[in-house]
């Protein structure tokens, strides 16, 4: 069943958190690398071009979000079928999974681009965009959506990969595209003298070098999970298994992207200083909240294999290790956000009206970063067995139904952002006490879908 490549990334067998951290070490250095992509964009833009041009590339963050939050718990979803079987030695199923997940991310890449163009500007309008940073805005997005594919064909690899628990060949990949990446911008745009347009092209043509160079190295390396585009055979009720535990996570992520979409208005109503500082507090916050989000991801593969493979004993080890390695990380990434705050804010831009702002949405927000570490992680081993409803609805609840009131009403009292900020911490709150009511309930262990072949299936 595997490949002498995979063995090692098999997570059923050896100590739960020496495997966990191993895995999530690797994850985390491959977010992390990832994340440069949107930070460079910030850096140069607001160093190299200017305070309207760090606005106008964040003033496009909730509508990329809402964008991608759907492929991604489609992602999620694929990535959780893929750990299961691969647990279960499955390979047949984890063939089909494989081939009808890549050809469904063709298709919805080129329907999210054609979407995004049509109504780039009006969604714009809708958010108040100051209309001294809208053409930039737009000319920024519509770059970017024409490579969709790229951003979603890679993201699809990743997603095989880690189901699999392969985490290092993602990681490769990144540090040669995030290279790409750093160059590029600054040759469009100290060289070329382009605006934030260079920004986006040298974004885009990064994230298609990851994509290639990641289906060259599966095929040859991988052939388990190899990519075939002339081979692939789609199967309608394989999709359906990976919608039905996906779409949850997509929903709950599309929640928290409108929730993004309406606390980004209120934000731009302040003007582009406002626009320009939380984007560079939000970049410095994408840091410490990956500490969460990649043991949350490491989580669901952790619990994924295993429960593929029926050893529950090691589920119950794998959730306790990884909450407590999760929260006291994040803690420490609280600790040293808080006291080095202005020093990092002022690699984005030497506008000190800027950095002030965004040094005050971190002393609001930051010192809740260890309760992102729990909910995160919890969450994300509950979706590793297949349980994505629940944690839906406690995600639309904390994000949209609590935060969105909660900021304009606190924004409504206040007269300042801070309202904005205080929202934050509320919603994750909340979702940490009902995530862990769930999880205590057991009820989530009863989702667990391996599929046992016919013979027409194959």
């Amino acid at each position: 069943m595997k490949s002498d490549a995979l063995l090692k990334n098999d997570l059923t067998e050896g100590t739960p958190w020496k495997k966990i951290l191993r895995f999530v070490t690797t994850l985390f250095l491959g977010n992390i690398i990832q994340q440069l992509y949107s930070t460079v964009d910030a850096i140069v833009a607001g160093k190299f071009i200017g305070t309207q041009a760090l606005a106008a590339v964040g003033a496009n963050m909730p509508i990329l979000q809402v964008s991608l939050a759907l492929f991604f718990g489609i992602a999620m979803g694929a990535s959780i079928l893929i750990s299961q079987n691969f647990g279960a030695k499955n390979s047949a199923e984890l063939r089909h999974v494989i081939d009808t997940f890549m050809i469904f991310v063709y298709i919805t890449s080129l329907f999210f681009t054609g979407l995004g163009l049509v109504f780039a500007k009006t969604l714009h309008l809708f958010l108040q965009t100051p209309a001294n940073i809208l053409e930039h805005s737009l000319s920024y997005l519509h770059i970017l959506l024409f490579g969709m594919i790229a951003l979603f064909g890679y993201n699809a690899v990743s997603a095989a990969l880690r189901g699999v628990g392969d985490t290092r060949t993602p990681l490769i990949l990144l540090v040669i595209s995030s290279i790409l990446n750093i160059f590029l911008d600054l040759l469009f745009v100290i060289v070329f003298h382009m605006n934030v347009e260079g920004l986006a092209l040298a974004t885009i043509i990064s994230q298609a070098v990851a994509f290639i160079f990641g289906i060259i190295y599966i095929n040859k390396k991988h052939t388990i999970i190899g990519i075939h585009f002339r081979s692939s055979k789609f199967r309608l009720r394989v999709l359906k298994d990976i919608v039905r535990i996906g779409l949850p996570s997509g929903i709950q992520a599309s929640f928290l992207a409108l929730g993004a979409f309406a606390i980004q208005s209120l934000v731009n109503s302040f003007g582009f200083v406002v626009i320009a500082g939380v984007n560079a507090a939000a970049r410095v916050e994408m840091f410490a909240v990956l500490i969460a989000q990649n043991f949350g991801m490491t989580l669901a593969t952790f619990i994924g294999q295993n429960v593929g493979a029926n050893k529950w004993d090691r589920v119950e080890i794998g959730v306790r290790s990884s909450l407590i390695m999760a929260s006291l990380l994040s803690a420490i990434a609280s600790i040293i956000i808080l006291i080095f705050s202005k020093p990092i804010l002022s690699l984005f831009t030497n506008d000190a009206e800027v950095i002030a702002v965004g040094t005050r949405y971190l002393l609001i927000v930051a010192p809740f970063y260890i309760i992102t570490g729990y909910l995160f992680t919890l969450i994300g081993g509950i979706r590793g067995a297949g349980a994505t409803f629940v944690p839906m609805l406690i995600g639309a609840f904390g994000q949209v139904f609590l935060r969105i009131p909660l900021a304009y009403l606190f924004t409504y009292w206040l007269k300042t952002p801070d309202g904005i900020y205080m929202a934050i911490p509320l919603s994750w709150i909340s979702g940490t006490i009902l995530g862990t009511i769930y999880y205590k309930s057991g009820k989530w262990k009863n989702h667990v879908r391996i599929k046992q072949l016919n013979k027409e299936d194959l």
